[in-house]
């Protein structure tokens, strides 16, 4: 499974709480990112592609926790 993320099935009801989590700007970053991660396998993106997004969504909330 090197490389390929998981293929993730969801409801209609799991999808809107996963979006939520996602998005939400006061769940702990640890929901968030999890909620970030099976989006992005269900959208069938590579562990790589996820792994970057999540890095770069880390590093732009440090940038804005700094400023």
């Amino acid at each position: 499974m090197s490389g390929k993320a998981a293929k993730v099935l969801v409801s209609e009801w799991q999808w809107t709480i996963l979006e939520e989590f996602r998005r939400s700007k006061t769940e702990p970053r640890s929901v968030s990112e999890r909620a970030a991660i099976i989006v992005g396998a269900f959208h069938g993106r590579s562990q790589l592609r996820i792994h970057r997004s999540l890095v770069f969504t880390l590093q732009y909330r440090s940038a804005l926790a700094v400023n």
